[in-house]
């Protein structure tokens, strides 16, 4: 039985060996773009971290390729992340928590500025999934180290506020003896000793409050009322 073929045609032919191998540069022309525009997310996220997929849609057909990739920020850092509430014990300061609340902010408007969908010619590079998780793993970071501050902020507001509660009873009594003379005494020789750490204190609460407010993380209002009440 004879046996078919093309070879012959196909190998004599240059027209059509020049038109394949055009062909062939062209689809790796295409998936160089491809993976061009996969590796900018690497930034998010350490080789260490959670995958995440971008589905590359066929423009002429429902078929669909689903390529993983490994997200440069660290936002997948498990071990960091957890280690986030040491900062309650060793406190930096409020400018630490404000560069943390502004990159995590900044990343976050980055993500939502990326497009979609990316037409790379017959593919499209659906990144839709992979911007939900971004934002949402930053989102995480920034709501933590708000908390954090608040947390911190807080709990010095109320130690503060309970002292100048104390220290105003103590020296709205009348003193009726000459015990409660001395004692109205040493609260006010209290005040004066207390004076200059109270000029350290009371400035950096209130820094933490307007740190809370210019990134818009929720406060309670009994406590920014109380935090304006001690300026």
């Amino acid at each position: 039985t004879p046996q078919w073929t093309f070879q012959d045609d196909i190998n004599s032919n240059s027209r059509l060996i020049n038109q394949m191998l055009s062909f062939k540069q062209y689809l790796l022309g295409v998936m160089q773009r491809a993976t061009q525009c996969i590796h900018r997310w690497d930034k998010y996220g350490s080789t260490q971290g959670a995958a995440t997929l971008i589905r590359a849609q066929s423009r002429t057909s429902a078929h669909k390729t689903i390529l993983g990739i490994s997200l440069g920020y660290d936002l997948w850092a498990a071990k960091k992340f957890q280690q986030l509430d040491s900062l309650k014990q060793n406190v930096p300061p409020t400018s630490y928590f404000d560069e943390k609340l502004g990159v995590y902010a900044a990343i976050k408007r980055e993500v939502e500025a990326e497009d979609a969908v990316v037409p790379l010619d017959f593919l499209q590079l659906n990144c839709s999934p992979l911007i939900k998780v971004v934002r949402k793993k930053t989102e995480e970071w920034f709501e933590r180290y708000g908390d954090i501050l608040k947390e911190i902020g807080e709990k010095r507001l109320y130690a503060l506020s309970d002292e100048i509660v104390a220290l105003k009873r103590d020296l709205g009594k009348t003193p009726n003896g000459l015990e409660e003379t001395k004692f109205l005494m040493s609260v006010i020789q209290k005040i004066h000793n207390q004076s200059l750490q109270m000029e350290i204190r009371i400035p950096q609460i209130l820094d933490m409050y307007d740190v809370l407010i210019q990134h818009t993380i929720t406060i309670k209002p009994n406590d920014l009322a109380l935090a304006r009440g001690i300026e």
